[in-house]
Formats: structure tokens, sequence, C-alpha cells
């Protein structure tokens, strides 16, 4: 119950994270087609990045929860203590969940190129694009590495790593709750209002 409390604060707080975007691309050549472009991959990181940050955020962590769970409006929330034992997430594995679930709703307006493909654009993506999530004091640091060449006619521009920056305090969230966990170790069947409000 305390950790659908803890959920419910996360979701509240994270429901309309704001986003800065930063993107870094290099270009072999730079034309106002190559700019249309540019912007919509913009766009779809930072929309994209929001919906992971949400989505991870209120399955406590996880893009599938798998643990030992319950369910609140068919969310699964997993537990986090659970017959004496503790099972919160570290930083470094929400970070590999995150990255997941970006590359889940990336593939959502990644489709969208089709519109630029009708346009006469061809797209060819060289290697294994690589997606990582770093979480930070401020928030986190979506980076898209991809060496992505895209060609018009006898235009050609490249764009090798794209970056996301949400702000959303996951690193304080994840703190949070492994404080609570502990006060809950020392009474595991109370639900401990005081101390939710003393953290």
């Amino acid at each position: 119950m305390l950790l659908i409390a803890v959920i419910l604060l996360l979701y509240f707080i994270l429901k309309t994270p704001q986003a800065d975007i930063e993107q870094r691309a290099e270009e072999t050549v730079l034309s106002p087609d190559a700019d249309a472009i540019k912007f919509y991959i913009d766009d779809c990181m930072k929309k994209s990045g929001e919906k992971a940050v949400v989505h991870v955020s209120i399955r406590g962590g996880y893009n599938e929860v798998t643990l030992n769970h319950t369910y609140y409006a068919d969310i699964s929330i997993p537990y986090y203590f659970t017959n004496n034992q503790i099972k919160i997430p570290t930083e470094e594995e929400i970070q590999n969940e995150l990255s997941l679930a970006l590359v889940d709703y990336l593939g959502e307006c990644i489709n969208g190129f089709q519109s630029f493909v009708a346009q006469g654009y061809d797209f060819n993506i060289e290697g294994e694009p690589v997606v990582t999530a770093t979480i930070t004091n401020r928030g986190v640091m979506f980076n898209l590495n991809s060496n992505l060449q895209i060609t018009k006619d006898q235009d050609t521009f490249r764009f090798e790593r794209f970056s996301a920056n949400i702000n959303a305090p996951l690193r304080k969230m994840l703190n949070l709750s492994s404080q609570y966990i502990d006060v809950q170790k020392e009474e595991p069947n109370a639900l401990r209002m005081s101390h939710l409000i003393d953290l």
C-alpha cells in the first residue's frame, strides 16, 4: 500500500515532465530539407524520452515488471520490500530500463519517416543504433548514437548523435524510496505515513 502511495507521488510529479532537448548532429551537407528531418527527429526524441520516463517511473523503475507485484489501474507496480527482502532496482538497472522504454517509444514516431520516403528521401542506418540513458541530479539524459545517412536526389546528409534531457527527479525519488524501505524494515506490516511526510 505504501509503495502505491510512493508510485502515485511519482506519477503526479512526472506525468508532464518538461523536456529540454539538446541535439548534436554532424552533417556532411546541411540544407533546408535536412532541417525538416532534424526537427522531426528532435521532436521524436523529446516526446519519446518523456514517455519513457513516465512509463518506467510509474512501474517502479521497470519497463516491464516481472517481479512480485500488484496492480493499480492496470499498471504493474513491483513490491520493493516483500518477505523481508529488499528489491529496489539500482540506478544502473533503471537506466537500462529507461533505454529499453525509449527504444519502444522511438518506434512509434520513427514510422513517421514514411512521409519523408514518399517525398523521395532515402534513409540508411549503418550499424546498430545505440541508446543510453543516464540519470543525473536534474533528470535523465538520453543519447542515441546512430550513423543515419539521408539522401534525396543529389543531396546527402548525415546525423550521428541525438540527445534529449528530460527534467524529472528520478535520482531523488530512488533515494526517497530507499530511505522509506529502511524504515519499513523495522515494522514490515505498518504503513508509516509520518515517515513519508518527513522524507
